[in-house]
């Protein structure tokens, strides 16, 4: 359940003996260690440790953003995600999925999303990844990546290895060298990269 994806910060920190502050961070000033948050509050800090998270590497191909339904943050990605298994034995037969990212994230999401699909009564909804690498999970061994080469086929899911998405627009993504790749909901799962805001 989604519920048991999260940790439960207040819970955490109380156990921790920490205390928890919920509110954005606006900026710091380095020197006088001075943390500012959103609620108006001043956060003094003998040592800071930064942990942001990451964001989708590739979220700058154009139309990403507005076409694409980007993994992270993964709240958003699952109240979206969600909606669309609700009402996935209303989906039109031959409803169409991409996921971009041949790595770990990218192939897991995929096989996961294409069993709750089918096991909540989707009618034959067609999955295919996109991936830049020449192969899938690039960072697993040869037999691991032939293994799910495999099991990929055997769902019937198109990978296009080798080519980067250079462009995303409502119902399409494009590959290096022109080739359009029709979907009816886009997932972004590339690699992950850093806020650009440090």
């Amino acid at each position: 359940r989604a519920e048991e994806c999260f940790i439960d910060l207040v819970s955490l920190a109380r156990s921790a003996g920490a205390e928890f502050i919920q509110a954005s961070v606006n900026g710091m000033h380095l020197d006088a260690r001075l943390t500012f948050c959103s609620d108006g509050r001043n956060v003094p800090y003998d040592l800071a440790s930064i942990d942001v998270g990451s964001r989708p590497e590739t979220i700058d191909t154009p139309g990403a953003a507005s076409h694409a339904l980007s993994i992270k943050p993964i709240e958003r990605f699952l109240q979206r995600w969600q909606e669309l298994a609700a009402r996935a034995a209303r989906l039109p037969e031959g409803y169409r999925i991409l996921v971009v990212g041949g790595g770990a994230g990218g192939v897991e999401s995929l096989l996961a999303m294409q069993y709750r699909l089918q096991t909540a009564g989707a009618r034959e909804v067609r999955f295919s990844l996109a991936t830049d690498g020449e192969e899938i999970l690039p960072t697993h061994s040869p037999r691991v990546r032939r293994a799910f080469l495999q099991v990929l086929r055997k769902r019937a899911v198109e990978v296009h290895a080798g080519r980067p998405v250079i462009e995303v627009r409502a119902g399409a993504a494009v590959l290096a060298g022109g080739r359009e790749l029709s979907a009816d909901l886009i997932i972004w799962a590339t690699g992950a990269g850093a806020p650009c805001w440090p």
